[in-house]
């Protein structure tokens, strides 16, 4: 595909599919073509979403810090981190304190390695 199309990025590649001249390469077809197409739309919907390999050195870095304010009862990771699923969004964590505060939340995205 690089020497015949000169693709050198996903976005050329996926308008050399979406333009028909993947499936005319020698080798491939319009199942290939079409495969393709849902490889890289499949990308762009995980796009935002993190395995939890890379989310629970971070989340256990941050429990830490929640550990060690002397106000902190208990905290714990939550949702999608806490049932271990292996791919998530985001990092939630819970605590509980001896000095309650209005609630904040804070919403970060883990960054993509």
């Amino acid at each position: 595909m690089h020497d015949e199309l000169g693709i050198t990025s996903l976005e050329l590649l996926e308008a050399a599919c979406k333009a028909g001249k993947v499936a005319v390469l020698k080798g491939f077809g319009e199942k290939t073509q079409t495969n393709i197409l849902e490889g890289i739309e499949r990308r762009r919907s995980y796009a935002s979403r993190h395995l939890i390999s890379e989310a629970l050195p971070l989340a256990e870095a941050l429990l830490e810090a929640l550990r060690s304010n002397p106000h902190v009862i208990r905290c714990s990771g939550g949702g999608s981190l806490r049932r271990h699923r292996e791919v998530i969004g985001d990092v939630d964590l819970l605590a509980s304190s001896k000095k309650p505060r209005p609630c904040w939340i804070f919403s970060r995205s883990v960054p993509a390695s």
